[in-house]
Parts: structure tokens; C-alpha cells; sequence
């Protein structure tokens, strides 16, 4: 914070005095959203780490009884394969 002291020549250094303040104001507001936009980078970083977390848990249930699957076995049997199937759907 800037004081100015009133005397004669006060009118004479206001406006270098405010353009002073102004730029001041301006550095301050700039670093307010600079770091009010890293604080929001921050938060959808970590919302999409725990997404990719979630997704990664949920496609390795659905993957592992599709995996039990041998389409090129045909003696497996049909039953098994259906229900290897609606197991992976319901591995959500």
C-alpha cells in the first residue's frame, strides 16, 4: 500500500500515484486467476485420474469373464458361455 502526502505538489504526483496503484491492483488480480485456474486444473486432473481409475476396475471385470469365453472351442458349452456373459455385463 502506497501513503501520499498532502502538500502543494500533491496534485502534481496523484495521477503517477494512481497509475502506480492501478498496476499494483492489476498484478494482484492477474496472480487471483492464474491461481484460481491452476486450483481448477488441479481438481479436473483429479477427477479424470479417479474416472480412468474407476473405468480401468470396471472394463478389467467385463474383460475377465469375456476372457473365460472360447469362441474357438466349440464344445464349450453355450450355457457357460451365457452366463460368462451376463456376468460381464453385471460386473459393473
Amino acid at each position: 500500500m502506497t501513503y501520499q502526502v498532502k502538500n502543494e505538489e500533491y496534485l502534481d504526483q496523484l495521477p503517477d500515484l494512481v497509475g502506480r496503484s492501478l498496476e499494483v491492483w492489476q498484478e494482484i488480480q492477474g496472480q487471483k486467476e492464474k491461481d484460481q485456474l491452476k486450483r481448477r486444473l488441479e481438481s479436473q486432473n483429479e477427477l479424470a485420474g479417479w474416472l480412468a481409475h474407476n473405468f480401468k476396475n470396471i472394463l478389467a471385470a467385463s474383460i475377465g469373464y469375456l476372457n473365460l469365453i472360447d469362441f474357438n472351442n466349440p464344445g464349450q458349452d453355450r450355457a457357460r458361455q451365457r452366463e460368462y456373459l451376463d456376468d460381464s455385463r453385471q460386473s459393473q
